[in-house]
């Protein structure tokens, strides 16, 4: 994008030792995954934003911010930096700064969002639910293919996906996916008002974030949840689950349990009612078929072959490290190194598996919320055996439990068990698996 194109979505004041010619190939507004890459950028146009305190409210961030103050640093810091500045910035920068002006730094950055979205004519899927959602957007994205985007982040709040929609988004994709996380319950109704859906997707509901905001009761979860629906134009809903088989629509309005909660665009419903058994799942657990039964949904929904659908699942794996096949002393082991939450945990222990010992190397204490990992105890009974760190007995009554100090014990286990092993946000720790990093849990 060049000078030119950028003033037809904002207002430039002024521009300061800058080429009329110059193309900018980054659009830095806040840490994103692939900034790793920044330095690959020749032209980066450094957006200084604001949080300011009021916001805060909205549950969106958890602390206030303004990088303006900072721009004389961020100038130093960053020579090949073309900065966007505010009128009142101009004697914070030096008279060499490479800049260019505008009234409203956070304004600018919202336009420029919006125009990329509005220019993108490929499909856009918003998936919710309270567990796995990661999992089936990357699902999701490999059985749509390279035609597909799709974006990550350990919280995708506005600014995150203004940075990404700025920088990513664009023609040569056919599909966009996205997860959408209920915080608060405006946070659903943000997504669905700002990228209105092609396909939403419901995918669960459990007690999560219960207590946070309006959300009181898991009835709240699935009426929050739906309100994904208001601004979709076609909607999948897993009605194996107790919650979201009490979702209607008629009359162009979503009902929980007959109970009317939003106006929908929705004039299509797709109803999963049972698993696909054509598929062989990564992981033998019930979350892993009902995601990649989606993703096959999803895949024939948009008029892919099914012979196709079928083979990209066959080759199918979960994304970002949340659970994935490893080895330990000769075992394969299906290792989860994803963050604790009692629900995505006790999903991730139903599983189909004729013989299974669990393991748990770590689990997280002092998250964002508070998880009563006594709860997990009801789930152990799918295992055979279950060995847990010593330094977590004081959450377990069960008297079968085995608790361990090392890994030592799983040279002598048998071949033909499946072993399942947790260890709660390694991959927030560690990049790659290594036995080594696991023991200094223990």
């Amino acid at each position: 994008m060049n000078i030119q194109e950028l003033s037809q979505v904002f207002k430039i004041i002024k521009t300061n030792n800058i080429d009329n010619d110059i193309i900018f190939d980054y659009f830095r507004v806040v840490k994103y995954n692939n900034d790793i890459d920044i330095d690959k950028h020749n032209n980066v146009l450094f957006f200084p934003i604001t949080i300011k305190e009021e916001e805060l409210k909205d549950g969106w961030y958890n602390v206030s911010l303004d990088l303006r103050d900072k721009i004389a640093d961020i100038e130093k810091n960053n020579p090949n930096y073309i900065l966007v500045i505010e009128p009142f910035m101009k004697d914070l920068v030096s008279s060499k700064c490479k800049y260019i002006m505008v009234d409203n730094i956070m304004e600018c950055v919202s336009k420029l969002a919006d125009y990329k979205l509005n220019k993108f004519k490929g499909k856009i899927i918003a998936v919710t639910g309270s567990v796995g959602k990661t999992t089936t957007v990357g699902f999701i994205k490999q059985v749509l293919g390279d035609k597909c985007i799709r974006i990550y982040s350990k919280r995708i709040t506005p600014l995150v996906l203004d940075c990404f929609l700025i920088n990513y988004l664009n023609n040569d994709y056919d599909y966009f996916v996205i997860e959408t996380s209920l915080w608060f319950k405006e946070h659903i109704t943000y997504f669905s008002k700002r990228l209105k859906p092609d396909l939403a997707i419901l995918l669960n509901v459990y007690p999560e974030h219960i207590g946070v905001g309006d959300i009181k009761t898991i009835s709240d979860v699935a009426k929050f949840k739906s309100l994904l629906l208001e601004y979709a134009n076609n909607v999948l809903i897993n009605y194996t689950d107790n919650e979201l088989k009490k979702i209607d629509i008629r009359d162009n309005y979503v009902y929980y349990n007959n109970e009317l909660v939003v106006k929908t665009n929705v004039n299509n419903i797709i109803k999963i009612d049972k698993m696909n058994s054509d598929i062989e799942p990564y992981i033998k657990t019930k979350l892993t078929m009902l995601q990649e039964t989606i993703a096959y949904e999803v895949g024939k929904y948009y008029k892919l072959d099914e012979k196709l659908i079928l083979e990209r699942l066959k080759n199918i794996k979960p994304v970002e490290h949340r659970v994935n096949k490893e080895k330990i002393y000769n075992h394969e082991i299906i290792f989860d190194g994803d963050v604790s939450g009692v629900a995505r945990l006790n999903n991730f222990f139903d599983h189909y598996y004729d013989k299974a010992y669990l393991i748990i190397i770590n689990l997280v204490e002092g998250g964002e919320e508070e998880e009563d990992y006594t709860k997990l105890e009801k789930t152990f009974t799918n295992f055979e055996k279950v060995y847990i760190n010593k330094k977590f007995s004081k959450y377990f009554k069960d008297d079968n439990i085995i608790y361990i100090d090392n890994l030592n014990f799983i040279r002598a286990l048998e071949n033909d068990v499946t072993l399942f092993v947790h260890c709660g946000s390694y991959y927030r720790k560690y990049d790659e698996f290594n036995i080594k990093n696991l023991e200094e849990y223990l």
